[in-house]
């Protein structure tokens, strides 16, 4: 490794690792005194301390930096079984530490009731940063129920920030610095993605101005702390706005009404992404209320796990269409199929009619996609048997 390379991998490792061994005098060359003034800030104050001490030498030499910012990027593959793996913050979720999540789903059908869920499970142990922009006053029912069902002591790390934050450095950055200094959060959650880059002047549907917007939030990142960015669909179920904001998440949870609560679901099919791991199995959950204080049911509720068939209460005894019924037999036989084949394979029903049928099947989740193919689903089982 060339002393350049062997430089911007220490400076690299510094600023993000627990521990960091002495530079090497050999391999630093000219550059040993940035690399000492880097470990001696690591031994007062770990990672961070490093990274002060580091931003203070680029600033006297930007030679320095200027290599650092192209050869950061390097690494050799040999190397690749030290870089950490993405862990999950919880078990309960797949939402990745110091990485970019998104939790995405129609307005109204139990998005915050998760965020309130996901952000009081990382508060027992760690500080987490709720951007309540479309207001504070409905978070204290539900906050107060989630610690009530759970039995769990509200211990303050939850910090909720009562307006929207926008994007545009002069605003961002003191409220960038405040953050990371006073609260230090493990996990910044912000509900919603539309009214903040509203408060920036920004528009979700253009391609640069969300790139522009994921990249500021993202610096929080580099801070060690978690993104939960919570977002609209559009009327046909999808994210609304540019696909920027899927990009750049490690973990999409995607959230569908059902009869009896919702399910939350990661897998490409359902609207998910997983970039570090399997897809997680869905999850299905209903909003219970739950009466504490000074609220009734009617104003406190939580978000609780339950079984499909809690949410899916009617699902058997439905009534499939005659079209249905026909690929619900083929497919059923074959164990899955590409839609082509089942076009061809079913000449009564003409070809258009049948794709538009198909992705009803898919989005009524009585058939789910695997790559290019659908397959028969458990609830596709159930109905189907049951006619």
């Amino acid at each position: 490794m060339s002393t350049n390379l062997y430089v911007a991998d220490y400076i690299r490792r510094a600023i993000a690792s627990d521990t960091i061994e002495p530079p090497d005098i050999s391999r630093a060359g000219r550059h040993i005194e940035v690399l000492e003034s880097i470990y001696t800030g690591h031994k007062m104050g770990g990672a961070n301390t490093a990274e002060t001490a580091w931003q203070t030498a680029a600033r006297m030499r930007p030679e320095v930096a200027s290599m650092f910012s192209v050869l950061k990027h390097i690494y050799n593959s040999l190397d690749l079984h030290k870089i950490p793996r993405l862990a999950y913050l919880l078990d309960e979720y797949p939402i990745y530490e110091a990485s970019q999540n998104l939790l995405v789903g129609p307005r109204g059908t139990g998005k915050s009731f998760i965020a309130v869920d996901v952000a009081c499970r990382v508060a027992q142990s760690d500080n987490v940063l709720y951007i309540a922009a479309e207001g504070v006053p409905f978070y204290d029912p539900r906050i107060l129920a989630w610690h009530d069902h759970h039995q769990k002591q509200n211990r303050g790390n939850l910090l909720m920030y009562g307006d929207a934050v926008s994007h545009e450095p002069k605003e961002f950055e003191p409220f960038y610095e405040w953050v990371t200094r006073e609260i230090k959060p493990v996990l910044v959650i912000v509900d919603t993605v539309a009214r903040c880059i509203a408060k920036g002047g920004g528009n979700e549907n253009d391609a640069t101005e969300m790139g522009k917007f994921v990249e500021t939030w993202e610096r929080f990142k580099k801070k060690g702390a978690s993104l939960l960015m919570v977002h609209h669909t559009n009327k046909g179920g999808t994210q609304r706005g540019s696909n920027a904001l899927d990009g750049a998440a490690d973990s999409v949870l995607m959230l569908h009404p059902h009869e009896a609560g919702f399910s939350l679901r990661n897998d490409y099919a359902g609207g998910g992404k997983n970039r570090g791991r399997a897809q997680s199995d869905t999850m299905y959950f209903k909003i219970e209320g739950h009466a504490v204080g000074k609220y009734d049911s009617d104003e406190a509720a939580v978000a609780l796990p339950v079984e499909r068939k809690e949410v899916h209460i009617d699902e058997v005894g439905e009534t499939l269409t005659e079209n249905q019924m026909l690929i619900m037999e083929l497919v059923s036989d074959s164990g899955g199929m590409l839609p082509k084949d089942i076009q061809e394979s079913i000449p009564t029903i003409p070809r258009s009619t049948c794709f538009r049928t198909i992705n009803t099947m898919v989005n009524a989740e009585l058939l789910t996609k695997a790559g290019a193919s659908v397959s028969v689903s458990d609830k596709g089982k159930r109905i189907y048997e049951s006619q």
